[in-house]
């Protein structure tokens, strides 16, 4: 947990908004797609356990599967790229996504051979225990930008039936934007797999919890980068990296100063502001970033900072719970989530357009009102 004492980060007023029309099409094409699914793999990153949710496949799924024949259909739900989240998380997410959502979880790396492997048993598993009803098993495979799909696809494969990549992969939001069905990963039972485009929400929220969002899929490279200025995004993480990370080249963290038990050493040094300028500058004469003149390229420091991140190197990193006490506020956190819907899309939720919408209902009953008050019912019943 962050000292009192440090400001709260300025967030922009309102998030950005990145709903391509490929993933319209995809999230309309779901009807059709889940009617021949007997299993659905919805891949979320294990770095944002609540926040890399997309409500649309869980809005999907209850709406077409809860009217469909649902004997031999399972979904399992995977968290990909344990390799950089904590693992203290993975236990209480297993449990508290299960008692709260009866939602199947399991933390994969792609990289380990077993954990690829338990994946693919429990797909093997489910097709197995339903072969006469489904003779050859269609598996789905859905998620927000960059969590791992594709990566996790060609792991199968390569596990399954000792195949190379048939998905192309990428570090950037937004690679795969078609559908590409039918790749075979297992023999006897046959299971065949579908890769699917990575679907943003439509919109992200309001205020202030809609922009935190929205940056931390942009600092994990879960959305289109060139919606953000690289130095915000790079103040940013360096304002919620926890005390116990690692910091490049040995660069003191940004509020170790302020607590006492790291000594104050910075506190002269390392202001307790959100304004992170004075660090980048020390980071990018470290890495040789400099403009004509010797004057220190930021920009170019905070991409680094934010690649270096990305590739672990500040260590194991997993948010969404520091404002209910870390690890100790999981249950609370995943109960009140569970509670107020999973995210589920409603009418006058779905987009930016229409919560715009809603914004001006909401003004225009309050000025109703505000004449009700003044003129009283029966102006009110005469100008009707």
């Amino acid at each position: 947990m962050l000292p009192l004492s440090i400001p709260r980060f300025p967030f922009p007023p309102s998030p950005p908004s990145w709903y391509a029309g490929h993933m319209a099409a995809f999230v309309n094409s779901l009807p059709k797609l889940l009617s021949t699914t007997s299993i659905v793999l919805e891949v979320r990153d294990a770095r944002l356990p609540l926040t890399s949710v997309n409500p649309a496949f869980e809005t999907a799924l209850r709406r077409y599967w809860a009217s469909a024949e649902l004997e031999g259909k399972e979904r399992i739900i995977i968290y990909a790229k344990r390799d950089l989240a904590e693992r203290r998380y993975e236990e209480p997410l297993k449990t508290m996504f299960k008692k709260f959502a009866n939602q199947r979880v399991m933390f994969a790396n792609t990289g380990q051979r077993g954990d690829v492997r338990r994946v693919l048993d429990a797909i093997t598993n489910i097709a197995e225990n339903n072969k006469e009803t489904h003779p050859r098993a269609e598996v789905l495979v859905v998620g927000m930008p960059n969590v791992g799909k594709s990566s996790l696809l060609n792991a199968l494969r390569s596990s399954g039936i000792q195949k190379g990549k048939a998905f192309r992969t990428s570090a950037t939001a937004g690679l795969t934007r078609k559908f590409t069905g039918h790749v075979k990963i297992h023999e006897e039972p046959d299971i065949y797999v579908s890769d699917t485009p990575g679907v943003m929400v439509p919109y992200l929220g309001r205020g202030e919890a809609g922009s935190e969002k929205g940056m931390k899929l942009a600092v994990t490279a879960g959305i289109k980068e060139s919606l953000y200025d690289p130095e915000l995004l790079a103040s940013y993480l360096l304002h919620i990296l926890p005390i116990k990370a690692n910091m490049p080249f040995d660069l003191p963290h940004p509020y170790r100063g302020l607590l006492p038990e790291y000594g104050g050493s910075f506190a002269n040094l390392v202001p307790p502001s959100h304004d992170q300028t004075p660090l980048l500058e020390a980071l990018a004469q470290r890495l040789g970033r400099v403009r004509k003149g010797g004057f220190p390229n930021t920009n170019l420091a905070a991409i680094w900072l934010l690649d270096w991140f990305r590739k672990g190197g500040a260590g194991r990193w997993t948010s969404d719970f520091e404002s209910a006490g870390g690890l100790k506020g999981v249950e609370e956190t995943v109960r009140q989530w569970v509670e107020q819907g999973m995210g589920i899309i409603g009418e006058g939720e779905s987009s930016q357009n229409q919560e715009r919408r809603k914004k001006i209902e909401e003004r225009r009953q309050k000025r109703l009102e505000k004449w009700k008050k003044t003129h009283g019912t029966r102006a009110v019943a005469a100008a009707a």
